[in-house]
């Protein structure tokens, strides 16, 4: 344990102290991105703290992020100390950490460059359905697959009853901290449709910023399943009305504030959302990833996206006739490791018996580049003047959404800004440590106006 004179930090893993060379110091890998960590000190308490590498003098030292967030000061004479875990021993842990109590969870990130880590005791075993934040550490060996660090979180998981089925809700974080910190619950929005939830976990992390973030999976999707359609299938009301249901029994309904990310078809069903004449007056911002505010738009994107590919992967996904072949999967695989996730890790690899196909082709028409289904002719580019609330934008590098859809939305919602992230649409996950950072800073400013 490294003294710093006035705290101690303990790291109760295979520890080993190493100089950190100058040049690790000074790299953008470490100066711009934002690094979390969990100390122990006697007078500090067990809590998370946030930390970024700066530089002083021929010294690393930590330095907070920025003021009103907790964080600790602590210059460290020319060392840090890591965890040197390999791999198998992380995988190894992961295992464990899928048979954990609902009241506690530990969590397992990799990062790259240097690795500053710090761990925490794993709970008691018991069942967990879904096994702990998958999308972050098992990014491919491009940035290092060793753990940054390992922390715990409160968590639960609940069902709420809509329409004859159940809704599966995972909540992470604790009410009282968020009262204690001011700071306001996010309720995320999976996209798809048909998908789970689970590809979005690495938003849970957001959660060691003291403020809860519910998780669920749509109706008929994930770990939502039904046993038939519902009465009059699959449509934009229907789901609408479900993040009403979801709201009132998970107590985000009246005049408890929160935030909404959506991603995909989860920001078109936010903002569908927003103009459906449900009580919006709790939504306090909204974050929308990769996101159109039409279906015309949405397919013209992804149609200009299938174009950049080879010429042959272009013509299958655009020939209609070849939907549902062979031939097709293979391309729309290419497709998506293009557009939708430069890593496609474990959280993305794992769908596939979360995902049902029949909401997609009821919502969509079962065609990813064409009008049809219940959404044709969905628009609101002349509703977005509407949404007198701060939104984000969000696009990746390599996004099947355009720089041209970014900029109309942009240019027609009153209070809105727009991010670019490294790799495709899902950026909470090819960029996460950077999109998250970017994430927590945007609910933050949206909460102060609120104060």
């Amino acid at each position: 344990s490294p003294s710093t004179g006035s705290e101690s930090f303990e790291a109760p893993c295979n520890m080993k102290t190493v100089a950190v060379p100058q040049q690790a110091v000074n790299g953008d890998k470490i100066s711009s991105r934002l690094l979390s960590c969990k100390v122990h000190s006697s007078r500090v308490g067990s809590s998370l703290k946030r930390l970024i590498f700066s530089r002083t003098g021929t010294q690393p030292t930590c330095t907070p992020s920025r003021p009103g967030v907790r964080s600790l000061t602590a210059k460290i004479n020319g060392v840090h100390t890591r965890c040197l875990a390999d791999k198998q021993n992380h995988q190894d842990i992961l295992k464990k950490m899928a048979e954990t109590t609902p009241a506690r969870r530990s969590v397992g990130l990799a990062m790259a460059g240097s690795m500053l880590a710090l761990a925490a005791p794993l709970p008691p075993p018991a069942t967990a359905q879904v096994e702990p934040f998958c999308g972050v550490f098992s990014l491919p060996d491009g940035r290092q697959n060793l753990p940054l660090y390992v922390y715990q979180l409160p968590w639960d998981e609940k069902t709420v009853r809509y329409a004859g089925a159940d809704t599966w809700v995972r909540v992470t974080g604790k009410k009282k901290d968020e009262a204690k910190e001011g700071k306001l619950p996010i309720l995320c929005i999976h996209g798809g449709p048909g998908l789970s939830a689970r590809y979005m976990e690495p938003l849970e992390l957001l959660a060691k910023s003291k403020r809860r973030v519910f998780l669920y999976d749509q109706s008929g999707c994930g770990f939502s399943p039904r046993a038939a359609p519902p009465p009059g299938g699959y449509n934009l009301e229907f789901f609408t009305s479900e993040i009403d249901e979801v709201r009132k029994k998970m107590g985000l309904a009246g005049s408890q504030k929160f935030h909404v990310v959506g991603h995909g078809w989860g920001g078109m069903l936010a903002l569908a959302y927003m103009n459906s004449g449900s009580d919006v007056s709790g939504v306090a911002s909204m974050t929308l990833c990769s996101t159109a505010p039409s279906v015309a738009r949405l397919m013209a994107d992804k149609q200009s996206a299938a174009m950049t590919l080879d010429e042959t992967t272009s013509s299958v996904l655009l020939n209609p006739k070849m939907v549902n072949t062979s031939n097709y999967a293979q391309a729309l695989d290419i497709y998506k490791r293009q557009f939708f996730s430069t890593s496609m890790p474990e959280c993305i690899t794992a769908l596939g018996p979360l995902v049902n196909p029949e909401v997609d082709r009821a919502l969509f028409g079962g065609d990813p580049f064409r009008e049809g289904g219940s959404l044709r002719g969905w628009d609101v580019e002349d509703k977005l003047g509407n949404i007198q609330i701060p939104v984000l934008l969000t696009r990746g590098n390599q996004d099947e959404i355009s720089e041209d859809t970014i900029k109309f939305m942009q240019g027609s919602l009153p209070f809105a800004q727009a991010k670019r992230f490294a790799g495709a649409s899902c950026s909470h996950i090819d960029d996460w440590d950077y999109f998250l950072e970017t994430v927590d800073d945007f609910l933050g400013a949206a909460e102060q106006k609120l104060a």
